[in-house]
């Protein structure tokens, strides 16, 4: 790739790196707050064409990516748990829910009448 860099002025520089750093830390508070990532992308989007062709240009570019990266894994891993959960769901919708926490001292005799219902019942029982 021969692109070439274009020179801008000190203080076209600042303001450039000052949007790229308050970029990344959007992103990484999108941890606990989820909606400045999205804040984080509309920026760069908007201030794009403020730095083409400078080497933040390649911040941008990293920064963009990884926003459509991130959704992506967080649109595949929701379908996962989707579809897990569903199918978890139907395979143990025999086993009784019954156990009431609400009760101290009840909840061993819960479990234990759990227990007997999913007993495997034997095939011989001894009578020959």
């Amino acid at each position: 790739m021969s692109e070439e860099l274009v020179v801008m002025d000190e203080g076209k520089i600042k303001s450039a790196k000052t949007i790229t750093t308050i970029i990344y830390v959007l992103q990484a508070i999108s941890f606990l707050i989820g909606i400045t990532f999205i804040v984080a992308v509309v920026i760069n989007y908007i201030k794009k064409g403020d730095v083409q062709g400078t080497w933040l240009d390649s911040h941008f570019r990293w920064q963009i990516r990884t926003f459509w990266l991130s959704l992506l894994w967080l649109i595949l891993g929701l379908v996962t748990y989707f579809i897990l959960s569903t199918t978890v769901n139907r395979k143990y919708e025999h086993v009784p829910h019954a156990i009431d926490r609400s009760k101290k001292g009840h909840l061993t005799v819960e479990v234990m009448k759990c227990a007997r219902l999913l007993k495997p019942k034997s095939i011989n029982n001894g009578s020959g």
